[in-house]
């Protein structure tokens, strides 16, 4: 059976069955959560996160039943919204209630066993059923659930779309709930996911053109593991800009999940790939504020910026296996391929993403690993592995982050740089006051008839050279589109040395400074510090580890370069 499709509306979603208890399942939360999938129960045994009092979102055309205030046959007792609504109002008993909205809120929130569970059990999710979708009606639910928890929303959850407004430019980003979602971005620093595109006769639905948030394309089983892209991703309808639209996987095929009235159902669909992303938000999302709180050096708001959730989300995606003692430190233990089921990633000139498998597929374990390094600022040399929150102004102009431990030979080095499109808000009132037509509300907000005006992005750049080296022309790797707002690097490196990464300015922007989020994640030529005690357990008693072994140095540490823009022209 295949969802009903209504006027304007597209649902992320393919065939799915009801199932009755937990009878029958073969596939599902057990994988998609596990290391056959993107790892969830890991981070969260390894570190004791549920998304606790983190705010996320959920906007799609119904919505979920809430326990007490819809029928038990309209709700799941494991499945508990903190506030749902019907566009901007509070919600109706038993009114726009649907189980595809029940089970994407489960994957999120689920607060039950095996089918029942959900990724971040314990974060405080509003959900909005759209109902009639259309412009500006999307925008003003989707602005009222970002404005929930006193506007501390972090993630929103977009497992459907609509259909994009006659004339506005169908894949290009110019239509009205695509610039909403790149302004609202920014306005309510939130990180929009979703749903990437599938096989539909509505064909490509907005605001999956966006440029701010993540797009998120489904995995099938290939082997046992979630690590093939799913047959119903769809890649026919390449945007007229010339971007690839996916940017980041997830198990999508065959999940169990909640469904109404306490059952469990399978489904498959993009729709419940997305929450997947969405709830390991909010996992990352509660290790920040509980990091903040303890006053860690190393953070501070700035881990809360969405520039950084999506650097850190789409730096940290596998795509190859990587068991090899050099690499074992890197826990990537999954092939990806294509769904034609042999070719792995790639980019390719111009694209720092592959066409099918953006930055690779979800790990939610390797994520929190990541983001736990802190941030390091490239002021002071930085570790192998860590992010920072920064900015960039004038054409030319760099931040250059220095390696304080020599990266080896034969590992894996990856970086990902995440900044925003700039889309202005035209409000009636032109003067960021209230007047008359806001009804006495700030102008900062979106109100129905007015408009977005697009302004385009900087062109930000990055670089991988030998440290100490200032000539461009001399980088190992570099990542220089000018179709996205990320640059993505992944290779191998051919020599063990010191390094450093820059980010640089090669086009100027419509701002004068563009803040951007940075991950990155390498391999240090001596023992990572939780490797340690395992390659000292394998020495005493001769166990087998995974983790990689210490390695020589080869060469002394460089004298630093002269701070300075480079004369290196971009091709």
């Amino acid at each position: 059976m295949v969802y009903e499709r209504r006027p304007a509306i597209r649902y992320a979603v393919g065939v799915y069955s009801l199932v009755s208890g937990l009878s029958g399942i073969a596939v599902g939360d057990d994988l998609s959560f596990g290391k056959e999938g993107m790892a969830a129960t890991t981070a969260v045994r390894s570190y004791g996160v549920s998304g606790d009092g983190v705010g996320i979102g959920q906007v799609e055309l119904d919505r979920p039943g809430r326990p007490k205030l819809d029928s038990t046959a309209l709700a799941n007792k494991d499945v508990v919204p903190t506030q749902v609504f019907i566009r901007t109002s509070p919600a109706t008993k038993d009114v726009a209630i649907h189980p595809h909205a029940e089970s994407v809120a489960g994957v999120i929130i689920g607060a039950g066993k095996g089918a029942l569970a959900g990724i971040a059990p314990k974060a405080s999710l509003y959900s909005a059923a759209d109902t009639s979708p259309d412009q500006p009606g999307a925008s003003l639910t989707t602005q009222n659930i970002a404005q929930q928890q006193f506007g501390d929303v972090r993630a929103i959850n977009l497992s459907y779309g609509i259909l994009p407004v006659a004339g506005s430019g169908v894949t290009n980003g110019s239509d009205p709930f695509t610039l909403f979602v790149d302004w609202s971005g920014r306005r309510h620093d939130v990180l929009y996911i979703a749903a990437g595109n599938e096989n539909s006769a509505d064909g490509f639905t907005v605001p999956m053109d966006n440029y701010n948030g993540i797009i998120v394309g489904a995995t099938t089983l290939k082997g046992g593991e979630f690590r093939q892209v799913a047959d119903f991703n769809r890649f026919d309808q390449p945007p007229i800009d010339g971007r690839r639209m996916v940017s980041l996987l997830a198990p999508g095929t065959d999940i169990n999940m909640a469904g109404l009235n306490d059952a469990t159902r399978t489904a498959s669909g993009t729709s419940y790939a997305a929450p997947h992303v969405t709830g390991t938000a909010a996992l990352l999302q509660e290790f920040a504020d509980r990091e903040i709180q303890r006053q860690k050096p190393g953070w501070s708001v700035f881990a809360n910026a969405h520039q950084v959730m999506k650097a850190i989300l789409l730096d940290s995606a596998e795509k190859l296996k990587l068991t090899d003692k050099v690499n074992a430190t890197l826990n990537s233990d999954k092939e990806l391929v294509r769904k034609d089921g042999t070719t792995q990633w790639a980019n390719s000139p111009g694209h720092p993403i592959d066409e099918q498998m953006g930055t690779g597929q979800l790990d939610a374990d390797r994520a929190l690993y990541e983001f736990k390094q802190g941030q390091q600022a490239a002021s002071a040399p930085v570790s192998y592995a860590g992010w920072d929150f920064g900015s960039i102004s004038q054409v030319g102009s760099y931040k250059k982050y220095q390696f304080k431990q020599q990266l080896l030979k034969d590992s894996y080095f990856s970086a990902t740089l995440a900044w925003d499109r700039i889309v202005d808000l035209n409000d009636w009132g032109n003067d960021g006051q209230p007047d008359t037509h806001d009804n006495g509300e700030n102008n900062f907000d979106y109100d129905p008839g007015e408009t977005f005006s697009p302004h385009g992005f900087a062109n930000l750049d990055l670089y991988l050279l030998p440290q100490g080296d200032s000539d461009l022309t001399h980088a190992i790797a570099s990542s220089t589109s000018s179709l996205y707002t990320i640059e993505h690097l992944f290779f191998k490196l051919t020599e063990t040395g010191y390094y450093d990464l820059w980010v640089r300015e090669s086009q100027a922007g419509p701002l004068s400074s563009d803040f951007y989020g940075l991950a990155w994640r390498a391999v240090a030529a001596v023992p990572e510090p939780n490797a340690i005690p395992l390659l000292l357990a394998a020495a005493l008693f001769g166990l087998k580890t995974r983790k990689g072994t210490p390695h020589s140095y080869t060469n002394a540490p460089p004298s630093k370069s002269i701070a300075g823009s480079s004369s290196f022209s971009d091709q």
